[in-house]
């Protein structure tokens, strides 16, 4: 059943990763970017406070983007910086081909020792 739902969906990512990653999309908004070179950036939000993103290494202090492999909201606005696309930076096993990978093989069920 999920695979046939998987099938049918059109994104490249899993539903609920692609909702968090909206979500990131619009907190993003309130984040200011300043490039230091390489894939760096301070990131800056309306609260004052200040995060470092590497958009090479994938990692933001934060942490968020370390622990779920989602993009935070200040490396989504550091992505936008980029003119790149966030749903590039998501982790792989969030895409639908590694989801298709994984419900490719059916258990099939098995008698029991007394039948």
């Amino acid at each position: 059943m999920r695979r046939q739902l998987m099938y049918k969906y059109e994104h490249n990512i899993c539903p609920k990763p692609r909702d968090i990653l909206e979500k990131n999309n619009i907190k993003s908004a309130d984040c200011t970017p300043t490039f230091n070179g390489e894939d760096r950036f301070k990131v800056e939000n309306i609260q004052g406070t200040k995060n470092v993103v590497d958009l090479r290494l994938r990692t933001c202090s934060c942490r968020r983007w370390d622990l779920t492999g989602i993009p935070c909201k200040h490396a989504v606005s550091a992505i936008y910086w980029k003119r790149e696309a966030p749903e590039d930076y998501v982790a792989e096993c969030y895409s639908k081909k590694i989801y298709m990978a994984i419900y490719n093989n059916f258990i099939f069920p098995i008698n029991n020792i007394d039948m």
